[in-house]
């Protein structure tokens, strides 16, 4: 996936997720999304959270759960693909 470091990034990580773990979500089993971002980006990880978890429960039925209660986890990292010092 090739992120660009813009706002319109989080609708490629929704496609992706879309594509890589709809099909695999078990409607019965309550998920949570978590993300990191190791970057100065215009998004923030509740904004990838948010989107993530709605178009997942759109597509496989599962409801999602705060993150303590979630049984399945999406977890999602963002780096800038610097190196750091």
């Amino acid at each position: 996936m090739s992120l660009r470091g813009a706002a319109d990034d989080v609708f490629a990580i929704v496609d992706a997720a879309e594509a890589e773990l709809a099909s695999l979500m078990d409607p019965d089993m309550p998920f949570s999304v978590q993300t990191r971002i190791l970057a100065d980006l215009p998004y923030k990880p509740f904004d990838v959270n948010r989107a993530v978890s709605q178009r997942l429960q759109e597509l496989s039925g599962a409801l999602p759960r705060r993150t303590q209660a979630g049984a399945d986890r999406v977890n999602c990292l963002r780096a800038d693909g610097r190196r750091q010092r």
